[in-house]
């Protein structure tokens, strides 16, 4: 697993795209699984920014972008979004959110 750390925009548009989900798990705990379902959903490097806590690799040809954030005291939200050639992908954006809260439980 490669990463590399950069900044990610996370933009009204990302937000208006994205596929959500919210756990019943502590941000740390949420984001920890996050990066490491992704680390076995690609062999492409893994843009991951620890601050915004933000991802981004290529999933089935697609840019995937992960957020994940409190939600509210003992819930945290993930955002999943994905554009292939330029277009958001909402089923693969969805797939990712599944194997991700799949993982997390």
């Amino acid at each position: 697993m490669a990463v590399v750390g950069a900044a990610i925009v996370i933009n009204d548009e990302f937000v208006d795209n994205a596929q959500t989900a919210v756990v019943p798990y502590s941000l740390d705990y949420t984001w920890a699984c996050a990066k490491d379902t992704m680390s076995h959903m690609t062999s492409d490097l893994i843009e991951v920014d620890e601050d915004l806590r933000t991802i981004q690799t290529y999933v089935d040809s697609a840019l995937v972008t992960v957020q994940v954030e409190t939600y509210d005291a003992k819930q945290t939200r993930i955002r999943v979004a994905a554009k292939r050639y330029l277009v958001y992908s909402d089923e693969i954006a969805t797939s990712v959110r599944d194997s991700l809260t799949r993982d997390i439980d």
